[in-house]
């Protein structure tokens, strides 16, 4: 009982805030009512009306504390004042074109800042990397000392990552990546691409595997064994309509064949 007569209490402050104008004629009407009962007693005492009046507003008290009095029980005070100061800067600006632009653009741009930045430590730092086992996975970087004050620290290069992947037991696998770009020439318009120049282990270490074709293999990390590519599934789509009988052919980039050996249709986990 008592929740429901909460509940219907708010909801009848609420409705207020909606029938404002209605609520304060009601209220006059009914403080005028109580005036003039007190006029009429003061008039059968053989006051005159001006002192009838004057005596009827003392004993009553001040009108315009007991209409605010009232306007407070009845709405919800913070939100009419809100309200009262969102339209009064909504006047002002109005008054101050160049001013709104100026403020406006501002919050834009403090808007859009905020809302990448919070993308990119979402993506980055609090949503967990789509590989198996994320926590066990470590980026290893290079720190050399006369440089540290310019450039804190280098990707790892090849020299070291052999050394690396022949001496370090400490982690299950070591791989090796680099983002990089090459021109692919032979099909169809020449196109400059995205992708990266990876060691053979990169797709063991992260735990996934092509759905079309084997990957990588150890001995195509060897000098002299040939270029190997594995296509992203959409450019896979998009360059070469899906077809699966990519697997075994070569495609030219930077004007050296690569053999397609694997597609990733998706991300698929390895258990």
């Amino acid at each position: 009982m008592n929740l429901f007569a909460s509940s219907r209490a708010c909801f009848r402050r609420f409705a207020g805030l909606f029938r404002k104008r209605r609520r304060d004629l009601d209220l006059e009407a009914e403080i005028e009512s109580h005036l003039l009962l007190h006029i009429d007693d003061n008039l059968r005492a053989g006051m005159s009306p001006p002192e009838a009046r004057r005596l009827a507003l003392l004993q009553f008290g001040g009108v315009e504390s007991a209409k605010q009095a009232y306007r407070d029980r009845r709405g919800i005070p913070f939100l009419e004042t809100l309200w009262q100061d969102v339209r009064f800067a909504a006047r002002m600006l109005r008054k101050s074109p160049g001013f709104t632009f100026v403020a406006v653009l501002t919050l834009a741009l403090g808007i859009g800042a905020n809302t990448a930045i919070f993308s990119v430590v979402d993506g980055v730092l609090l949503r967990p990397l789509a590989y198996p086992q994320p926590q066990q996975l470590y980026v290893v970087r290079e720190i050399v000392p006369q440089w540290a004050k310019s450039t804190p620290s280098l990707p790892a290069n090849l020299p070291d990552f052999q050394i690396w992947q022949d001496r370090v037991h400490s982690f299950e696998g070591v791989a090796i990546a680099e983002e990089t770009s090459a021109d692919l020439t032979g099909v169809g318009e020449p196109q400059q691409i995205d992708g990266m120049r990876v060691s053979a282990g990169l797709l063991n270490v992260l735990g996934i595997r092509p759905a079309l074709g084997s990957g990588f293999l150890p001995q195509q990390d060897q000098v002299g064994r040939g270029f190997v590519v594995v296509l992203a599934n959409r450019f896979w789509r998009s360059r070469f309509h899906a077809d699966p009988s990519i697997l075994g052919k070569t495609i030219t980039l930077d004007g050296f064949p690569h053999t397609v050996v694997g597609v990733l249709l998706r991300i698929s986990l390895s258990r």
